[in-house]
């Protein structure tokens, strides 16, 4: 599911939990880092992988992604081999936990 509006991010995520959540950084009101700092305080959302897209690719960012609780990051434009490689990495792991 995509969410245009980032504030109505949590809400939506509660009501529909999802396996994966691909953020963008840069949104409206608010950013990605945000967004992922509060994915990560909220109980029921805090184990769920949070892949972050952006065009920002450097060390700054890819260490701050990991500061607020990201599992990954892809620089845009995303190579669909790339894509792919995070989309099974973070997959398997999500069903390897509900199988238990």
């Amino acid at each position: 599911m995509g969410i245009q509006k980032p504030l109505k991010a949590i809400p939506s995520f509660l009501k529909n939990k999802p396996d994966l959540i691909f953020l963008d950084l840069v949104m409206p009101i608010t950013n990605g880092y945000e967004l992922c700092t509060q994915l990560r305080k909220t109980p029921s959302l805090k184990d769920v992988p949070v892949v972050i897209l952006t065009g920002k690719d450097g060390l700054v960012d890819r260490m701050r992604a990991k500061i607020v609780g990201a599992n990954d990051f892809l620089s845009k434009p995303v190579k669909v081999s790339e894509f792919i490689k995070v989309l099974n990495k973070h997959l398997k792991k999500s069903t390897h936990k509900e199988s238990r």
